[in-house]
């Protein structure tokens, strides 16, 4: 989806009149800046689309004031709100940038934009009319649950981050007597801002031991599982693993991606959402399944991994939610699921071990 918005100030003409009704000579106020252009998740916010080039952003909104690279990415900031305020300051600046870098680390014609930030004054709303003056639950009450939220100190005020990543979308808000305030308005492509990539990088298809760098990275239940968040891009797992050992399509919009380590059965087993269509995982389609198996060594916030015995599930979990019975070859295996957690065990019903953990979107 692209959204094209003129920036440029409209000429207005007025023809002379012989008349001046009340309100002759007051100019309405102009409504064509980037600070009403509509807030679309996923898509564009303050005039400026998801991938658009830096030489089309030049054109609509100049150079930025100021702009650093740092791992992959160049951040552009417009507009300085408080003077001698720190780039980091969450209310210093009215746009901010990020662009995914080509590859020269300076900020190119070529660089596309990944995200955009808007502060006030911004008037651009959402269908649903929720902008910089609503409250995180309005937002909420529009989109769904958020997929997650962050705390952080910043001088003498707290400001909480909630991420929508799956409709691209997020916000900041400051902490204040009698509830929170938005600052900043973030729109993303859907599944979040893309993992920077090195020009040129080669991948390799996934030899030997596969967790030699994630191996111990905690289990989070409905987040993250072996150095993955739900919402992350295939092109993160790459970085992370390389290319699969084996990989299709599952139909119905999804696609897989198991990583065996060039032996024996899967260690770690990955379920997208197919958004290009192409029945194989692409490098923007998102995460929504994480699957470990031995030799992963990573464990929950209570200690529960793979080897732990079902009693350690269910102190941590509670009973199952959904269970099923499966024969898989010689062996008989209980899938205990927990669909509102977003979490789900198999669990070897003769030994009482956990033998594969997997974590889901809720």
């Amino acid at each position: 989806m692209r959204r094209n918005v003129v920036l440029a100030l409209a000429l207005v003409v007025l023809a002379p009149a012989l008349a001046c009704t009340p309100g002759c000579g007051r100019r309405s106020p102009d409504t064509s800046g980037p600070e009403y252009a509509p807030i679309v998740p996923g898509y564009a916010l303050a005039g400026v689309d998801m991938e658009t080039p830096f030489r089309e952003v030049r054109q609509r909104m100049g150079e930025p004031d100021e702009h650093y690279y740092q791992s992959g990415y160049i951040h552009a900031f417009y507009g300085r709100l408080k003077e001698r305020a720190s780039l980091d300051d969450p209310e210093a600046w009215h746009f901010v940038l990020t662009f995914l870098d080509d590859g020269d680390r300076e900020l190119g014609d070529d660089d596309a934009v990944g995200q955009v930030e808007a502060g006030a004054p911004y008037h651009g709303t959402t269908v649903n009319g929720n902008g910089l003056e609503s409250t995180p639950q309005d937002f909420v009450n529009e989109l769904g649950e958020y997929d997650g939220a962050s705390r952080a100190e910043y001088g003498d005020a707290t400001y909480v981050t909630y991420t929508f990543a799956r409709r691209g979308f997020g916000l900041v808000a400051r902490e204040e007597e009698g509830g929170q305030r938005i600052v900043t308005l973030i729109v993303t492509p859907h599944g979040g801002l893309k993992p920077a990539r090195e020009k040129g990088k080669e991948y390799e298809e996934a030899v030997g031991d596969i967790f030699r760098d994630t191996g111990n990275e905690p289990i989070l239940a409905g987040a993250s599982c072996a150095g993955i968040d739900i919402g992350d891009n295939f092109l993160w797992v790459k970085d992370l693993y390389g290319l699969p050992n084996l990989s299709g399509s599952l139909g119905e919009g999804l696609c897989y991606a198991s990583y065996t380590g060039g032996t024996g059965g899967w260690k770690l087993n990955i379920y997208l959402e197919d958004t290009d269509g192409d029945r194989a995982p692409g490098d923007f389609d998102p995460v929504i399944s994480i699957g470990v198996r031995a030799p992963y060594a990573g464990r929950t916030p209570k200690g529960t991994g793979i080897g732990s015995r079902q009693t350690d599930v269910t102190k941590e979990f509670g009973p199952p939610e959904f269970e099923e019975k499966r024969n898989i070859g010689s062996d008989t295996i209980n899938i205990w699921q927990y669909q509102t957690k977003g979490i789900v065990f198999a669990v070897n019903a003769a030994t009482g071990e956990v033998v594969e953990i997997d974590v889901n979107r809720i």
